[in-house]
Formats: C-alpha cells, structure tokens, sequence
C-alpha cells in the first residue's frame, strides 16, 4: 500500500508526460510498437535535444524499468502505452513485452547520458 501511494505522490508532483499522453514518440510512433533494439539510439536522440525524460511502463502500478522513481522525478517522464496488465491474446502480451524492453533500453540509455 506504502509503495502505491509513493507512486500516486510521484505522479502529482513528478514533471507532467509530454503532450502525447498515449506514450506516442514525437513523429507519431506509438513506443509500444518499436522495437527495443532501438531504444538507446533514440534516447540518445532525444537527449541531444534537451529531452530527457524516462519512459515510465503501465501494468498494476507505475514502473520506471532500468530506473527508478526517484530519477523519474529528476528527470520527468511520458507513460508507454502498452495496453495495461489483463490480456487477451498473445499479441498483447507480445506488445507489452515489447514495450516494457523499449522502455528499459530507452532509460538505461537516457540515465548514461543524463550524468
């Protein structure tokens, strides 16, 4: 309970998710939908922009994957859309997988660079 309630508290005071509340990337990807493989390039990409930002991932409660909640809220954050935690077909599992892959590269990455 102690552990939902620091999350809910980070969500409030934590710096807002960008304008694409669905977790898209800024060319209209959705980051669900790249492939992991990709993630450190483009977290490198976005940081030589000025955006630093975690990719925080959605299943019962708020997770920040390679990260943590305190560097969240250093940095800000977007949610990945990746369909919640209650699926019905593999293809969602498969994308939720996926996705919670990207969002670890992706913020390994962006911690590397954000020293």
């Amino acid at each position: 309970m102690t552990a939902c309630l620091a999350v809910l508290s980070l969500a409030a005071c934590a710096t807002p998710p960008a304008p694409d509340t669905g977790g898209s990337s800024p060319d209209g990807y959705a980051l669900a939908d790249l492939l992991p493989a990709e993630a450190p390039a483009l977290a490198r990409q976005a940081a030589a922009w000025g955006d630093h930002r975690l990719i925080g991932f959605i299943g019962i409660v708020l997770v920040f994957p390679g990260a943590d909640a305190v560097a969240a809220d250093r940095l800000g954050y977007r949610v990945i859309d990746a369909g919640g935690d209650s699926f019905t077909t593999d293809a969602q599992r498969e994308r939720a997988d996926r996705a919670y892959a990207f969002a670890e590269r992706w913020n390994t990455a962006m911690l590397a660079t954000a020293r």
